[in-house]
């Protein structure tokens, strides 16, 4: 949702564990968290792209280094997850 803090999605978490277990043991969730994404495709651009988009959003342009290795981070969590559920 764009939050700079995990902390945010919290809620949100909670909210959808608790409708995931009320349906039933056999549903499950699993939780995959993103910081900062705002815009279409975020998570997959590169460092430059950040660079120049994260002054465009009021934010530091050397945050684009770190997120742009979180969102590495994050775009593995989902290759793995995706490949434990095909089996």
């Amino acid at each position: 949702m764009g939050s700079p803090d995990d902390i945010d999605a919290e809620p949100v978490i909670d909210l959808f564990e608790y409708m995931t277990e009320t349906m039933g043991k056999e549903n499950k969730m699993y939780v995959i968290k993103g910081t900062r994404l705002a815009v279409s495709n975020h998570v997959i651009k590169s460092k430059e792209e950040l660079r120049v988009l994260y002054p465009k959003m009021g934010l530091k342009e050397e945050l684009a280094v770190e997120d742009f290795e979180r969102n590495k981070g994050v775009l593995e969590e989902c290759r793995n997850l995706g490949m434990r559920l095909e089996c």
